[in-house]
């Protein structure tokens, strides 16, 4: 899925598939401690931000959630 910007910015936010999210902040700790690379957050969704103009592609391993225009 592509997003184009182009009057205004664009952030679209999106999670990753295999990735824990609102993840308790004790559990992120202990999980970094165990396995650096693991992919946990305590953010509900990850978030790409697209300026005026350019244009993005969602990761095939993700699923979009919404899409927000922001105010010029």
């Amino acid at each position: 899925m592509e997003f184009t910007a182009t009057d205004r910015d664009l952030v679209i936010d999106y999670k990753l598939a295999g990735k824990l999210y609102n993840a308790h902040p004790k559990d992120i700790e202990a999980q970094r401690a165990g396995s650096p690379h693991k992919l946990i957050t305590a953010n509900p969704f990850d978030s790409e931000l697209i300026p005026k103009g350019r244009t993005w592609v969602l990761p095939e391993n993700a699923e979009w959630h919404r899409r927000r225009i922001l105010a010029a």
